[in-house]
């Protein structure tokens, strides 16, 4: 039995570069083939799709650590520069404490300080009022047998014995009084050259002996000799003796203004 043998069938093309001599070219095929190739190209877009998809959570994925990284460092910067804040201002808290304590505790002192002042104060001027006191009593007391002699006239280079001698004869001749004893006579103030007598302090022994010369003053008067002789007062006493006269001396309707 003789086997037939099929060649294969030749393909050729036309001239014109159509479709090859020998292919299947029916509409079927062809829509067939145009399916296919729509398939193909959504599946190739799909997958594109997916790709271009995949990419972008890629670089959302990429570009959120570094800003969680970013965030955590921020969190982790502001919370050390809190604790810092916080370790700060409770030192200056308890800095500022102390400074207050120190304050009221100075103002305390201040406090006792003032009221010891005060108190000092106080007992200052009692002390000086006492001293200014006992002052005037004694000097009173030194003054009470001193008398002032004014209108005694004064040599040129006469000392103290000649002055001495001098009073004694006043008080013996122009006074009438023996046996009078003088402790000291000078003559207050420095010399200044000027052509008059500078008044002269006498002090006797005893009071009895002062209030004698006193009232025998007025002899002076009755003989015109002109000679003055007062009491030694302080400059307060003088003046209170110098408001005395003028009281004295003051006429009726007259008021102690007008005669100050």
């Amino acid at each position: 039995m003789s086997c037939i043998k099929h060649s294969p069938k030749a393909t050729t093309t036309n001239s014109n570069g159509g479709t090859p001599t020998g292919q299947n070219t029916s509409p079927i095929n062809n829509v067939a083939g145009a399916g296919k190739r729509r398939n193909e190209e959504e599946i190739n877009d799909g997958e594109i799709k997916k790709a271009k998809n995949q990419e972008t959570h890629l670089k959302k994925d990429s570009m959120s650590i570094p800003l969680d990284r970013m965030e955590k460092m921020e969190n982790k910067i502001t919370a050390n520069i809190t604790r810092k804040l916080e370790s700060v201002e409770a030192n200056l808290q308890g800095r500022l404490e102390v400074l207050e304590a120190r304050v009221d505790k100075l103002e305390e002192e201040n406090s006792s300080l003032n009221h010891q002042i005060m108190t000092c104060k106080k007992e200052n001027e009692y002390l000086q009022k006492k001293v200014h006191t006992v002052e005037g009593r004694l000097d009173k007391l030194f003054r009470r047998n001193n008398l002032m002699f004014f209108g005694i006239i004064e040599a040129e280079g006469e000392t103290r014995e000649q002055l001495h001698e001098n009073i004694q004869r006043i008080l013996r001749n122009d006074l009438e009084i023996d046996d009078v004893f003088i402790e000291y006579a000078y003559r207050i103030k420095k010399s200044t050259g000027f052509k008059y007598s500078r008044a002269v302090k006498v002090t006797f022994a005893g009071l009895s002996e002062r209030e004698t010369v006193l009232q025998n003053r007025k002899l002076l008067k009755n003989k015109r000799i002109s000679i003055y002789i007062n009491p030694n007062l302080s400059k307060e006493d003088s003046v209170k003796a110098k408001f005395q006269r003028e009281l004295r001396k003051k006429k009726p309707g007259e008021s102690i203004e007008d005669i100050q």
